[in-house]
């Protein structure tokens, strides 16, 4: 009722209930019967398999410094900024990295590059698209890559090589980081 008006008049709220029971059952009845879904089975074993997705194997990274496949020189020419500090690895994360800083026009620019796994690289571009964050696939950077933007609006770029390495690279700026990713994909062995 609605300010003592009948909406439904021939509906009762107990209708609505059985209306409900008896869609759920009709839906999670039609399945089909046995013999129909075994004689579809049998039909599609015949057909071909389709290609399996190629998807690169797992590697072990953690024996890589990054800091010396990478040197902060090679980074600073590349992004054109001048090296401030020695790059160092970061002690908090124990997947293998390491921490550039630059001097940019507006002070200190950091750069961090990661070494991660597989599911790192898909989880993070599912999570941020569950998120509903844009990601942007990047061409021409391993494999696969993708770039997005964190919470806090550094630029994160994720790229993966056909030999199973995944770089993680991030900076507050776009370039920087897509530059050292692909430094990283490049350089890495």
């Amino acid at each position: 009722m609605v300010g003592g008006i009948k909406v439904f008049p021939n509906f009762s709220c107990g209708h609505i209930v059985i209306a409900a029971a008896v869609s759920i059952f009709l839906v999670a009845c039609s399945g089909g019967d046995e013999a129909g879904t075994d004689e579809i089975a049998t039909d599609r074993s015949a057909e071909p398999d389709p290609m399996p997705a190629v998807e690169a194997p797992e590697r072990d990274v953690s024996g890589i410094d990054v800091c010396a496949e990478l040197p902060a020189d090679v980074l600073a020419d590349a992004i054109g900024l001048p090296v401030a500090e020695p790059a160092r690895r970061m002690d908090n994360d124990p997947s293998p990295n390491c921490t550039y800083r630059l001097t940019g026009p507006m002070g200190a620019e950091r750069v961090d590059v990661f070494l991660k796994d597989l599911f790192d690289y898909d989880w993070a571009r599912q999570t941020a698209e569950n998120f509903n964050r844009e990601v942007f696939d990047v061409e021409d950077l391993g494999m696969a890559a993708y770039r997005k933007k964190t919470i806090d609006g550094w630029w994160d770029v994720w790229a993966k090589r056909s030999d199973g390495l995944v770089v993680n690279s991030m900076a507050p700026e776009q370039e920087p980081a897509v530059t050292a990713a692909r430094l990283a994909i490049g350089r890495i062995p």
